[in-house]
């Protein structure tokens, strides 16, 4: 059988099998299962805080910071599962891990240093 040169998103991207093809399918639906995980509670994390639900005194909720840094994670990771992603799909996941780092690099410095606590005040409003 030829090869057409291209590939079904169920086929490893090498020729040459490392993985097992069942294997590899079996692992790309864990990852979709988990990215769907972590969006499904970061979101609703998310929306909870947007909506106002974070001031009820049963409910415990992530921080703004830490809920909105997973989820374009996880969109992020989600746009670059294709393995011929378009250039604008790659450029947008590109995009949004750049801001995960730099939520995560203002974090670690109002942790770290205490100062910063300006630039996310408005992230945390409600969690100080």
């Amino acid at each position: 059988m030829e090869s057409t040169g291209a590939r079904s998103p169920t086929t490893p991207p090498h020729d040459g099998l490392l993985i097992a093809p069942r294997l590899y399918r079996a692992c790309r639906r864990l990852g979709a299962l988990l990215l769907g995980t972590v969006l499904l509670i970061a979101g609703s994390n998310l929306l909870a805080w947007l909506t106002g639900l974070a001031a009820s005194p049963y409910l415990r909720l992530m921080r703004v910071n830490t809920a909105l840094a997973l989820t374009l994670g996880a969109i992020s990771l989600w746009l670059w599962r294709k393995e011929q992603a378009s250039a604008l799909r790659q450029r947008i996941a590109s995009i949004l891990g750049f801001v995960v780092t730099v939520i995560g690099g203002m974090t670690a410095l109002q942790y770290f240093t205490g100062c910063c606590r300006c630039c996310l005040r408005p992230l945390n409003r409600a969690a100080v």
